[in-house]
């Protein structure tokens, strides 16, 4: 719980200074802080929200990373960025799929599929990347709504 509040004001003050004061600190930029934010709202979420609510912080995820991306900044590097696209989109086809919208699951599925293919990993395919979230998940990043 301890590390859950020293995270969120850390965030809160790297955003709020990248934000309004428009400098950086200790390497943060503006950008950096809304990922963090992003990643940390995401977090919660897995463990505890809808699977509806999951979507749109994936969603709201994917668009810091691009946001991120365009800023060059040099903590985020292009494999980090084809690693959440991978597993964002992956992580998304099983929501979707949960929430029996298949067609949005299936374009988030050929979305991962993509990015597995540009990060030139060995196999790409629906097996491998539903295998990779599922390991993924019994690390702490399980996606609760997926189980209820």
């Amino acid at each position: 719980m301890l590390f859950l509040i020293a995270t969120c004001i850390s965030g809160s003050i790297c955003y709020y200074l990248g934000l309004k004061k428009g400098i950086k600190v200790a390497g943060y930029t503006r950008e950096m802080a809304n990922y963090f934010s992003s990643f940390n709202h995401l977090d919660i979420l897995l463990k505890n929200g809808s699977c509806e609510a999951v979507r749109d912080a994936l969603l709201e995820y994917d668009e810091k990373s691009e946001l991120l991306k365009k800023t060059k900044d040099p903590w985020y590097n292009e494999h980090s960025y084809k690693i959440d696209k991978i597993f964002g989109h992956a992580r998304l086809y099983l929501v979707e799929n949960k929430l029996q919208n298949i067609e949005s699951a299936n374009r988030h599925l050929d979305l991962s599929i993509k990015a597995c293919n540009d990060a030139k990993w060995e196999e790409c395919n629906k097996e491998k990347l539903v295998w990779a979230i599922e390991e993924l998940q019994k690390s702490g990043g399980r996606i609760n709504c997926l189980y209820k």
